[in-house]
């Protein structure tokens, strides 16, 4: 198969002593993510295009700062400003010390086309006696459970794919929702609300293959309107 150069905004950087020795290989090379995977193609591409092309860094709001210190809370019990409420609904789930929390996924995206390589983390990573569990932590309305559980969603199945090249059985694959209320506003503040919901993201190599297929293709596109970019932006510069 042919491998096609593509010409991304951002870089994957090694940085010694704190990523993956296993890593160091992909230094420098193209790298997307999930979630750049997802803006891309969402219905306004203006934010993707702000923050990666522009270099224009976006406030990620209040619900995204209430769900990091949820899973800074799952990770390493650090509570901020996280109600009672809150903390008694996290520590109702299983968050095991020995897990390892934010683990660092890289995979390759040459065996699918591109010059490029697909960076996440693992919110939470278990091995058991037979293979590993993976587990996403999200928050926010309950009536999201049906998207998670979707052919939308594929995070976890990308995690998944990382562990089942290396040689990994998946055990479980699958995120924790926990279900969110309130505004932000001073009468309605964010909080945990009900019982953790657990919903199961079957794996399946085949599934994940189509999956980095797909965001193979989205680095050519990306690609090509960044190079376009790039060629104005430096005539207008000239």
């Amino acid at each position: 198969m042919a491998i096609k150069k593509v010409e991304l905004p951002k870089k994957y950087e090694y940085v010694e002593g704190e990523t993956p020795e296993e890593f160091k290989k992909y230094h420098g090379r193209n790298k997307i993510s999930y979630s750049q995977y997802s803006s891309w193609h969402s219905m306004y591409k203006g934010s993707y295009l702000a923050q990666y092309f522009l270099g224009i860094e976006e406030d990620s709001g209040i619900f995204a700062d209430f769900g990091t210190k949820c899973g800074e809370y799952l990770e390493k019990l650090d509570r901020s400003d996280l109600s009672d409420n809150d903390v008694e609904i996290l520590d109702s789930i299983e968050s095991p010390r020995d897990a390892h929390y934010e683990k660092e996924v890289v995979i390759d995206l040459k065996p699918f086309g591109v010059d490029a390589v697909l960076q996440g983390f693992i919110d939470r990573r278990m091995e058991d006696k037979i293979g590993v569990d993976i587990r996403d932590f999200k928050t926010g309305a309950a009536k999201k459970e049906g998207f998670y559980a979707s052919e939308e969603y594929q995070q976890t199945t990308l995690y998944s794919y990382f562990e089942d090249i290396a040689g990994n059985i998946i055990t479980y694959s699958g995120v924790i929702l926990f279900p969110r209320k309130g505004n932000g506003t001073e009468k309605h503040p964010l909080r945990l609300e009900g019982e953790p919901i657990f919903i199961e993201t079957p794996y399946t190599r085949k599934r994940a293959e189509d999956v980095l297929k797909k965001i193979a293709k989205t680095c050519i596109e990306i690609s090509d309107y960044y190079k376009m970019y790039n060629e104005l932006f430096l005539d207008v510069q000239d």
